[in-house]
């Protein structure tokens, strides 16, 4: 994997999504869950769409959102508005809120009452240029 995001689950599992370096004839939204009990990798449902430079965060129910991020390949795709939300109890993905403005490369924190703070990143719209906004992400 290249690039890759990790986020440590509720069980002691390690979720990693994200790739930069896949087959570019099979660009997918590959995920694993990594077991240190056992050391063994099992895939998941893949995400909608192939990412990276996008942010993991463990939600209070355990559940992990995945926000923003961009496509591997960067070229005419673009970063994303998308989020989408891992439920470790079925490997499974869903459609989670959409952001307010293009974000990838940023930084992702759990506030106390369940939302998530995004801040920063690039936005593929500024041309490169570093964002300078902030939003509250809802699952």
């Amino acid at each position: 994997r290249g690039r890759p995001n990790a986020v440590l689950l509720s069980d002691g599992r390690v979720l990693v999504t994200g790739d930069r370096f896949l087959d570019i004839q099979a660009l997918t939204g590959k995920a694993e869950v990594y077991d240190p009990a056992t050391g063994t990798w099992t895939p998941t449902e893949d995400l909608s769409k192939p990412i990276v430079d996008h942010s993991l965060t463990l939600l209070p129910d355990g559940r992990v959102l995945a926000a923003g991020g961009a496509h591997p390949l960067n070229i005419n795709q673009g970063d994303y508005t998308s989020a989408e939300i891992f439920d470790p109890a079925t490997n499974s993905w869903s459609p989670g809120p959409e952001l307010a403005e293009l974000r990838s490369h940023h930084s992702a924190t759990l506030l106390p009452d369940g939302r998530v703070l995004l801040i920063g990143g690039i936005g593929s719209e500024n041309m490169g240029t570093p964002l300078t906004s902030m939003e509250f992400v809802e699952p």
